[in-house]
């Protein structure tokens, strides 16, 4: 969970992936939530009130109802606050939007996955680390001698072991990307300074990367639970024998369009210590584990 600030009772974050939507989902009832939504405007003349164009606007609700909709979770309440409060209204909490909640317990983990950026022109080369959010300038190469300063940069970038994202003007950072001989993302931006780094760190092409470093991360969890199944079937259970177990599972791993199915025991299992991990169901390597839809190993 990515958290932007924090105040008095309150906490304005960013779910980044399905356990914190889990996390949130367990708490959110009875709390104020607030987020941009859609709702329509009315306007009032005289004793009519007519409809006008849906507006996106921050909204503020206190909830009432939540519900689990494979990797999203929609709050019901009452607005809390403004010129229509108490009436009803609904929205989603969603991976990757920002929101404000009335949560004051401690919240789940930030990820903590790494870019290497190389900000690149015919001059310079900025070199940073995206982390949490953010570019942090790490290191400079000057352009003395072109040949020098190509090659140094390209020699650089094929030792890196982290995902690198090449940006900047012109055409050099396409002819860096094509030397480096293996995967490497390419952007641009307006300028090479720390500024450049500010705007990159908002681009699509960041969420991009951190989707396949995500989706690295739930594949190997999926092939490590399935190698617990063939090399040690005696500490593994799935489907209905979760139920049975649920006192003795440590983690469990379901797919995020059967929480709803086994919602309670999930929560019982949380209760007992034990870890909940959500594989997302819309990924073609979910189908992997598909037919077992949950699957828990034991503590012992």
């Amino acid at each position: 969970m990515r958290v932007l600030k924090k105040e008095k009772g309150w906490v304005k974050i960013i779910p980044e992936n399905l356990e914190d939507l889990w996390f949130l989902y367990n708490r959110v009832k009875g709390k104020v939530v607030e987020q941009k939504s859609l709702r329509v405007k009315k306007i009032k003349k005289g004793d009519e009130i007519i409809k006008g164009k849906r507006e996106m606007r921050e909204i503020a609700i206190k909830v009432e109802k939540s519900r689990w909709e494979d990797g999203r979770v929609k709050v019901i309440g009452k607005i809390a606050k403004g010129e229509e409060q108490g009436k009803y209204h609904s929205f989603y909490l969603e991976l990757g939007k920002e929101m404000k909640i009335e949560l004051e317990e401690k919240l789940p983990e930030e990820e903590k996955y790494e870019i290497f950026v190389c900000l690149v022109d015919e001059k310079k080369a900025l070199l940073g680390i995206y982390s949490s959010g953010k570019i942090n300038l790490i290191g400079k190469i000057f352009a003395k001698d072109k040949a020098k300063f190509y090659k140094e940069i390209v020699n650089l970038l094929k030792k890196e072991k982290r995902d690198i994202l090449i940006a900047g003007f012109g055409n050099i950072k396409e002819k860096i990307a094509k030397s480096v001989e293996k995967e490497v993302f390419v952007d641009s931006v307006s300028r090479v300074d720390e500024q450049g780094f500010k705007e990159l760190a908002k681009r699509e092409v960041i969420k991009k990367i951190i989707k396949k470093l995500r989706e690295e991360k739930e594949k190997k969890l999926i092939e490590r639970f399935l190698v617990e199944i063939k090399k040690i079937p005696e500490k593994v259970c799935y489907g209905g024998e979760v139920e049975k177990n649920k006192w003795k599972i440590k983690e469990v791993l379901v797919v995020s369009d059967k929480v709803g199915k086994y919602e309670s025991v999930l929560r019982e299992i949380e209760n007992n210590g034990g870890k909940v991990l959500i594989i997302d169901s819309s990924r073609d390597y979910s189908s992997e584990i598909k037919n077992f839809e949950i699957i828990g190993v034991f503590w012992w």
